[in-house]
């Protein structure tokens, strides 16, 4: 079985998304106030760690996806809340 331009793309861009999404959620975990991240009750440092660790080992868009569909809105939410508050 011999694999096409066509199944090469999607290999290319499934390749690209997989690192693409942690990226984007380390970047965005990164780039959230500590302070927010207290409010929410969560770890900032194992976020950033997990998805790094995560994409090294091919499964860091799973991790991705996690945080910044379940823990990005929480810590979202907190900073937000801070923002009133000051």
């Amino acid at each position: 079985m011999s694999i096409g331009p066509p199944e090469m793309l999607i290999i290319l861009l499934l390749a690209i998304l997989g690192l693409v999404f942690p990226i984007w959620g380390i970047a965005d975990a990164a780039g959230r106030p500590d302070s927010a991240w207290a409010r929410a009750e969560q770890n900032k440092t194992l976020w950033i760690v997990l998805q790094a660790v995560g994409m090294l080992v091919c499964f860091g868009w799973i991790l991705a996806a996690v945080y910044l569909l379940v823990i990005r809105p929480k810590v979202k939410q907190a900073q937000g809340f801070g923002e009133a508050a000051a």
